[in-house]
């Protein structure tokens, strides 16, 4: 798929807690000197929970949200394509919309008929029981976003994909007329100043002085109370991608999904006051990968994330490599772009995409998995799209959707 091959590099870098950076280093002893359990639970104890996505992200949420539609409130994603996308003809190209040969839109992609195999694909898997029963679908809320502007996951191919939920009986709502290009969207509240570069600290269009650690802790600590983000257009044909791949489209993206998928008034006004990444904690993701795996072979960094709000963070067990949260708060799993893994743009993408503002309000966790950047076949930092980690990626076996699944249940207070 191309636009597993654009590289997005992320804003902001700012300081990670002692407390999160000391459990990263208790979780590397940790994990050096025990076995780690490695298993997914049965769907019966799943929590309900909703899932996002961008680029590969958004066709891993996709992915996870078909696998476990029985335990899945909802779906929001920004440039992604349909359930089975990856059996199609020339997927690479046609998975983004592009035509055989350059980086141009094809029009002329058969979409009902392919549509077709991949109902055929996704039926297949239900009635093997790999995913969930697609009746689970019916009347759940999917929210998705396509820019006018976005050359790399064009707007066919989305359209395509609110077809293929209309055809599931989905509650399918659709923003694709905003001017955007391939980006993560906020507004004026989350980030006041667009185009405001900040030089050496992997915020501004991306070239060798918005440079971003892969370090932890990132430096320098800089938190950007007023935000870090590009303008709509940025991205496109004419200007350079943004760092992090989050545009000003004076659109809160984030909570036109939760407010679609929960409802308008059960959505707290977010809280940006009380972001912190003092509660976006790193932790290793090796304890959380599916039984007959490991990190490398899901294509998966050693490190993941969690964003735990003071009043969802559960006492933990020190001799655990992570951190707990309450049980009575909700749980949101969200996919990053290619290229938006921690190692390519440090925390801004998590931090700064107006998720953590709304957890903190409406007392949530954001579980954020994290894919490698080096050595990775789908990409730099990209999510399994194609079934190279396995030719069970998409199922309720695949393993980087089960290592977020697995994160889920292993980090709730019993």
């Amino acid at each position: 798929m191309r636009f597993c091959r654009r590289v997005f590099v992320v804003v902001v870098l700012l300081q990670l807690s002692s407390q999160s950076v000391s459990l990263a280093k208790d979780s590397a002893s940790a994990t050096n000197n025990r076995q780690l359990p490695t298993i997914i639970s049965e769907d019966s104890n799943l929590p309900k929970h909703i899932v996002t996505g961008f680029s590969a992200g958004a066709s891993a949420a996709v992915n996870h949200f078909v696998a476990f539609s029985k335990s899945v409130y909802g779906l929001g994603i920004i440039g992604g394509s349909p359930y089975g996308c990856n059996i199609l003809p020339d997927a690479g190209n046609t998975c983004s919309g592009f035509a055989s040969q350059g980086h141009k839109p094809n029009n002329s992609i058969p979409w009902p008929d392919f549509l077709k195999l991949c109902s055929t694909y996704m039926k297949n898997r239900a009635a093997k029981g790999e995913i969930d029963s697609l009746s689970n679908i019916v009347n759940k809320p999917v929210f998705l976003f396509s820019g006018t502007d976005d050359v790399w996951v064009y707007q066919n191919v989305m359209k395509a994909t609110a077809l293929q939920f209309q055809g599931l009986k989905a509650n399918v709502h659709t923003e694709f007329t905003l001017p955007a290009a391939h980006s993560w969207v906020v507004d004026n509240t989350t980030c006041s100043v667009p185009l405001l570069k900040r030089k050496g600290a992997c915020c501004g269009f991306k070239d060798p002085t918005t440079k971003c650690s892969n370090k932890l802790p990132p430096t320098p600590p800089d938190t950007f109370p007023d935000g870090c983000c590009g303008a709509c257009y940025s991205g496109d044909y004419v200007t350079a991608g943004w760092r992090p791949p989050i545009n000003n489209c004076n659109f809160d993206l984030s909570g036109e999904i939760l407010k679609w998928v929960f409802g308008s008034s059960k959505i707290k006004p977010r809280d940006k006051s009380h972001v912190s990444e003092n509660y976006l904690y790193n932790i290793p993701q090796a304890p959380f990968v599916p039984n007959n795996s490991t990190t490398k072979k899901a294509q998966l960094d050693d490190i993941g994330f969690i964003y735990i709000p003071p009043k969802c963070l559960a006492p933990s067990n020190k001799t655990l490599p992570y951190p707990k949260y309450h049980s009575t708060c909700g749980v949101h799993i969200h996919y990053h772009p290619c290229g938006g893994s921690w190692r390519d743009v440090s925390t801004g993408y998590m931090m700064q995409n107006a998720l953590p503002a709304y957890a903190t309000a409406n007392n949530f966790v954001i579980i954020y998995p994290q894919s490698v950047s080096i050595g990775n076949p789908e990409g730099d930092g990209c999510f399994d799209w194609s079934g190279s980690t396995s030719d069970i990626f998409d199922t309720k076996s695949g393993a980087q959707i089960g290592t977020a699944i697995n994160m889920m249940m292993m980090m709730r207070e019993n």
